[in-house]
């Protein structure tokens, strides 16, 4: 009984928790940013093959973050991360002129998608 009520408590009063996707071209930042909020130290890191998921806790909200590669060839498959995820970080490298449409164009196929 004790069990019901601490988990209906929680649940109500508790930590707070979301599902977010950190989303952008590849070498654009997102795998340094990820982990800059969750150690708060900057950290040398190789290009992200797939995708690395990091607690990132602010106060009484955890955040499940889910930095997905931004390759071309691995961006349509961004789409079967969206079930279940309350909002997205889209990362922009602003010194990189020459993929600025490029990136433009990812963002605004996002903003497109249903879910």
């Amino acid at each position: 009984m004790g069990n019901i009520f601490g988990g209906l408590f929680g649940k109500l009063f508790g930590k707070k928790e979301f599902r977010i996707l950190m989303l952008g071209l590849n070498n654009a930042g997102k795998t340094t940013i990820l982990y800059q909020l969750n150690l708060n130290e900057f950290v040398q890191v190789a290009p992200t093959t797939a995708f690395n998921v990091e607690q990132v806790e602010i106060k009484n909200v955890k955040f499940q973050v889910w930095d997905l590669a931004g390759q071309s060839g691995i961006r349509p498959y961004w789409r079967s991360y969206y079930p279940d995820t309350q909002g997205f970080i889209f990362v922009i490298d602003s010194t990189d002129s020459e993929r600025l449409e490029i990136a433009k164009q990812e963002f605004l196929l996002l903003l497109e998608e249903e879910e």
